[in-house]
């Protein structure tokens, strides 16, 4: 079955920390693209293989994301100087680019599937990381992105979210149940 895919480029540049550069427009619109940066970059060491995570957030809803990262070279930069070597931040830590792709609910991908989507997405990375190379502004938005066809099987999963939960009330019906049933007591 296709699913509709949203592409999605998350980076560090010379002077600016983890943020997304390409994103999909609903999470850019929501103002919660940094969930992005927590689900696919972190603080784990890159480079990370094909990674495919499951990530309810509070107001897009439940999200398949699948990504993967890798060095940011050179060659990123057009830069026809040592293209293999590695760029820097202004720490001296080593910059990666995690390429990615964002599923609305809860779906499952093959490996081969979504490879190959990654893959044909690397244009996007190409296309903009030069221009963010070189960008200071904290304020500056990722740039939204169109959507992708992909082969995707959904699951038949509802989360809280997806009935228009948010985490309060979730919490807030258990807190109710637990308060509402009666103690179970043994009769002689």
């Amino acid at each position: 079955m296709n699913s509709e895919a949203w592409p999605f480029v998350v980076t560090r540049n010379s002077t600016l920390d983890w943020r997304p550069i390409a994103a999909p427009p609903f999470v850019i619109d929501a103002r919660t693209d940094f969930l992005l940066v927590r689900h696919t970059a972190g603080d784990g060491a890159h480079p990370v293989p094909l990674t495919v995570r499951h990530v309810d957030g509070p107001i897009v809803g439940s999200l398949t994301l699948a990504f993967r990262s890798r060095a940011a070279t050179r060659a990123l930069l057009a830069d026809s100087r040592d293209q293999e070597s590695q760029l820097r931040d202004r720490f001296g830590r080593p910059v990666f680019v995690v390429e990615g792709l964002a599923l609305r609910g809860d779906v499952h991908l093959e490996e081969a599937t979504a490879t190959a989507a990654i893959d044909r997405i690397q244009t996007i990375t190409t296309k903009h990381f030069p221009s963010f190379w070189c960008e200071t502004n904290e304020a500056a938005l990722a740039i939204p992105t169109a959507s992708v066809e992909i082969q995707a099987d959904r699951t038949m999963s509802v989360s809280p979210t997806a009935l228009g939960l948010s985490g309060r009330a979730v919490a807030w019906a258990i807190r109710m149940v637990r308060r509402l049933t009666p103690p179970n007591r043994e009769t002689r």
